[in-house]
């Protein structure tokens, strides 16, 4: 994202904003999910529960992509995308 963009973190999410306009224009719930990691990079797409302001077409696609591949995983492992274990206050 260009430096003119505000990053913020809460308990929960994580977004960047345009300064001027307040406008949220990436996002993504915490913590972060991501099916696809290259060494240090994540394609955003890959990342479940990401929200992009203005997403070009092929970003759409990959998006709707990767979407489908979490549900598959999540109905074949559901294990695996629980963050707390059982029992914890926080689940």
């Amino acid at each position: 994202m260009p430096p003119i963009h505000s990053g913020r973190f809460t308990d929960e999410e994580f977004l960047l904003a345009d300064p001027r306009t307040g406008e949220v224009v990436f996002s993504f719930p915490l913590p972060l999910h991501a099916l696809r990691v290259n060494g240090r990079y994540i394609a955003s797409y890959a990342i479940r529960g990401v929200y992009l302001s203005h997403p070009t077409a092929h970003w759409l696609r990959k998006l709707e992509e990767f979407q489908g591949a979490y549900v598959r995983r999540e109905l074949q492992t559901p294990e695996a995308f629980t963050t707390h274990p059982p029992g914890s206050p926080f689940r």
